[in-house]
């Protein structure tokens, strides 16, 4: 291998990453991106599960921003929940579950607040990420 098709290689990573990262979903009032996104492996119970983590960051009109943590497992192959955590790395609520069939989520689940509402953009998991994001944004009105 030549050193320029391996500086190439390098430069194809390096810019397949930097499209991870500025993902970025405006609606309602409110502007909201990926600033980290991280696939996570682990092993539970024997079986392989995939989470999805990472740093959300959120802005309403001129007022600054306000950092919130994501967690997103895949179980069996399908996207479970989406938990939302204030930078203190509590859990705030409502939970989110995703629904693959008619890509929607779920909150307030098993109360009589039960709603489902669908993925405003719902092409990729970072989509997925900012629109149950900007649901759970409008459930804190």
């Amino acid at each position: 291998m030549t050193i320029k098709k391996i500086f190439f290689g390098v430069l194809l990573i390096m810019l397949s990453s930097f499209s991870s990262m500025g993902q970025t979903l405006k609606a309602d009032g409110w502007e909201i991106s990926i600033e980290e996104f991280e696939v996570q492996q682990m092993e539970l119970f024997g079986q392989k599960q995939t989470i999805y983590v990472g740093i959300l960051k959120v802005k309403t009109g001129n007022k600054k921003y306000t950092n919130y943590r994501f967690y997103l497992p895949e179980i069996e192959g399908k996207l479970s929940h989406l938990t939302i955590r204030d930078e203190s790395n509590n859990i705030l609520e409502p939970r989110l579950y995703y629904n693959d069939a008619d890509k929607s989520f779920t909150f307030n689940q098993g109360t009589d607040n039960e709603k489902k509402e669908v993925a405003l953009k719902n092409s990729n998991t970072k989509d997925l990420i900012l629109s149950g994001m900007l649901i759970w944004l409008k459930q804190q009105k």
